[in-house]
């Protein structure tokens, strides 16, 4: 015949069975968390890009979306895991690369219809060169369009500089005063 055990054993049995079944209930409660701040961050950050795979944002990133993501980025880091940080560092790269493709276009408008003093041809092809890294076209294009305006202006003002000095140094030579011919 099989042994009973004492009611004291049966209670502790079933004490530490319930213990047990609230840390494992607890731990995959924390577990599914621990998944669920890392999946919705992935997603929050990889809504800002109109193809992830390729690194191509969207046309505008708003302010208070990026604002939003660097809080939840700096309030929750310690518990993201590695992808969660490469896709965050990808994101500010990304942004910021963006940005500074933007200011340096900026930077050569001294306002809405003139170029800045010190543009070169060379600095210009540099600027071209560096705005081929976005990978959205439309933001691409619009960085393209405000360059080749100072590209335009810039030309214009090289083929004038070019003609006056021809004209100049014919009358320093000759002292004929030059016609309109």
């Amino acid at each position: 015949m099989g042994t009973r055990r004492s009611p004291q054993y049966q209670h502790a049995k079933r004490v530490i069975l319930v213990i047990a079944n609230i840390v494992m209930a607890l731990f995959l409660v924390l577990l599914f968390s621990w998944w669920f701040l890392n999946h919705h961050f992935n997603g929050q950050v990889e809504a800002q890009y109109t193809n992830v795979a390729q690194r191509a944002l969207k046309t505008t990133v708003p302010p208070a979306a990026r604002q939003d993501l660097q809080t939840s980025h700096d309030r929750w880091q310690w518990a993201f895991t590695d992808h969660s940080r490469q896709v965050w560092q990808h994101f500010t790269t990304d942004w910021a690369k963006r940005q500074e493709r933007a200011k340096l276009v900026t930077d050569l408008y001294a306002d809405k219809d003139h170029y800045q003093d010190g543009v070169t041809s060379a600095r210009l092809n540099t600027i071209d060169q560096t705005l081929l890294q976005e990978k959205n076209s439309t933001v691409y294009q619009d960085q393209k369009n405000r360059l080749d305006t100072v590209q335009v202006w810039f030309q214009q003002t090289t083929d004038a500089n070019t003609f006056i000095q021809k004209i100049y140094s014919d009358y320093s030579a000759t002292k004929v005063v030059p016609t309109l011919q």
